[in-house]
């Protein structure tokens, strides 16, 4: 590696590159019709499959009552269906609905869509644009490679808890690297 390659020198790069790609694509506003705590709490609910409120609110790092709110509008809009928790009788159980898959899987192909016009608008040699595409099957090895430093498990997309294996916010290590009931 040359010396002004370090890894530490990449690590910066690329965190600085994607942060800004990620809120510029964020910035830009596209068809849609989802606003971003919105598309936050359909993806959340898409990669967990059905839970709560709470789960979600944790999970999303956000408050219980802000991400009500949101759900609360979903639901009014038909993306979101609450229903009795099997297990609990006092608690809901929220479920994204073919229509709020719909809403996520178009708010993705406009981000998508957004993407490709600024690659096909002639600001990107086709060599350049050959060195994108090698780049993202890199991009996303190394994001599923990041994990605490104190962990010696591989990363997945969705964390499940030690004692039921079931996925949601249990399980997910903490910064002393002990897992969450």
């Amino acid at each position: 590696m040359k010396d002004d390659l370090t890894p530490e020198g990449v690590a910066a790069a690329l965190l600085a590159s994607v942060g800004v790609l990620v809120r510029r694509v964020r910035q830009v506003p596209v068809d849609g019709g989802l606003a971003m705590p919105e598309r936050t709490a359909l993806a959340l609910l898409d990669r967990s499959g059905p839970t709560t409120s709470s789960a979600l609110a944790r999970e999303a790092q956000i408050t219980a009552q802000a991400m009500g709110a949101t759900l609360g509008a979903l639901r009014a809009r038909g993306l979101v269906a609450r229903s009795p928790d099997p297990e609990d009788g006092r608690r809901a159980v929220l479920t994204m609905t073919a229509a709020g898959r719909k809403a996520l899987k178009d708010k993705r192909s406009a981000r998508t869509d957004l993407i490709a016009r600024a690659l096909t608008g002639g600001a990107f040699t086709p060599a350049e644009l050959d060195r994108l595409a090698a780049a993202a099957p890199l991009l996303d090895r190394l994001a599923r490679t990041i994990r605490p430093a104190e962990s010696t498990t591989p990363d997945t997309d969705r964390y499940t808890t030690p004692d039921t294996g079931r996925s949601g916010a249990g399980g997910r290590p903490t910064r002393s690297g002990e897992t969450t009931p």
